[in-house]
């Protein structure tokens, strides 16, 4: 391999593990956005007798209450 081929090669495996490193990224952000998206959906309707947290325990079972 001449000296370009080896530069050219290390130029391109350094902008592939850019791209990996900022689609790896972009996903945690996504992520992050839609969990503070809906815990703002499940705190927006707060008067009901059944506030947010009452709710995602309800996910997982029997709605409890708050006393």
């Amino acid at each position: 391999m001449s000296a370009i081929n080896i530069r050219t090669n290390i130029c391109t495996n350094y902008i592939r593990k850019q791209e990996i490193i900022e689609h790896i990224i972009l996903a945690f952000s996504i992520i992050i956005v839609l969990i503070v998206l809906s815990s703002l959906a499940l705190a927006v309707d707060d008067t009901s007798e059944c506030n947010w947290w009452c709710r995602v325990k309800g996910w997982f079972g029997d709605v409890v209450k708050d006393e």
